[in-house]
């Protein structure tokens, strides 16, 4: 589903975390799968399915998500025109990019046509950074559409 790229990329970072669903995926396989990712108090938090589905999520409903399913996370807003934030998120992506623990990820939440891409709001999360060239992996979550590929970091601000 398109609308999913939010609960796509959680669901990247949670099996990538090892996390326990506590639910079989199919046959013995725990991954977490979108479907996996309705809260359990939908109908509370207002994080259903259905209405993803139907109107995708904003950057605030996918921080809130993330908590329903015990992630912590650290939400950063930008602005286009401070360079102090521009330079903290790079240190930030190179930090996590450089991890050996490979417990920390980055899902960017950005405009696709500032990329040249078709569509609009998008998330998916990043698989690393080139250094010399200031370059961002981006791990497109909508395969159908675009394999990954490397963006200059500075588009994705």
């Amino acid at each position: 589903e398109p609308s999913y790229c939010s609960l796509s990329s959680l669901a990247m970072v949670l099996n990538a975390l090892s996390f326990d669903p506590k639910k079989v995926w199919k046959g013995a396989w725990r991954w977490v799968s979108e479907e996996m990712l309705e809260c359990e108090t939908a109908e509370i938090c207002g994080h259903s399915i259905g209405r993803i589905k139907e109107n995708g999520m904003n950057f605030d409903e996918f921080a809130a998500l993330s908590h329903c399913h015990g992630v912590t996370i650290k939400s950063y807003r930008v602005s286009t025109s401070n360079s102090e934030q521009y330079n903290a998120f790079r240190d930030k992506v190179i930090e996590i990019s450089h991890n050996q623990d490979a417990d920390k990820f980055i899902v960017v939440n950005f405009s696709r046509k500032n990329l040249g891409q078709t569509g609009s709001g998008h998330f998916s999360p990043l698989g690393g950074f080139h250094d010399g060239l200031e370059l961002a992996l981006v791990l497109d979550v909508a395969r159908f559409k675009y394999p990954p590929y490397w963006v200059p970091l500075n588009k994705l601000w």
